[in-house]
C-alpha cells in the first residue's frame, strides 16, 4: 500500500508557557538520584528552587501544591528502598521532590 504525503509550510512549535503538571517517572535509578540530590540541598536552595517552580505553575494550576504532594506520594517505594522515613521530610522538600 502506497500513501502519498504533501508537506505544508505550517509548523507546530512547543509553547513553554503551556505545560501540564503530569507525573513523569522514568526509572528507579534516575528517581533515586534526584531524591538524594534534593535531600542534600541546603534549605535556602530548596526555598529558592521551589519558589521558582511555584511562580511558574501557580497561574496555570489552581492547586499546584496538592498536585506536587500527590506526585511525592507516588514515590513511597523509593523511600522504603533508601530506608528514608518520608514523614520526616518537610513539606517544602516534599513539594520540590514532587515537582521533579
Amino acid at each position: 500500500m502506497h500513501i502519498s504525503a504533501t508537506r505544508k509550510e505550517d509548523t507546530f512549535l512547543p509553547d513553554p508557557t503551556r505545560v501540564i503538571a503530569r507525573f513523569f517517572y522514568t526509572t528507579d535509578e534516575r528517581s533515586t538520584n534526584i531524591v538524594r540530590r534534593v535531600l542534600a540541598m541546603p534549605d535556602h536552595e530548596v526555598d529558592s528552587v521551589l519558589n521558582h517552580v511555584l511562580r511558574g505553575f501557580s497561574k496555570r494550576h489552581r492547586s499546584i501544591t496538592t498536585i506536587l504532594e500527590a506526585h511525592f506520594n507516588k514515590l513511597t517505594h523509593l523511600f522504603e528502598q533508601l530506608e528514608i522515613n518520608p514523614h520526616k521530610i518537610n513539606r517544602k522538600r516534599k513539594m520540590l521532590l514532587g515537582s521533579y
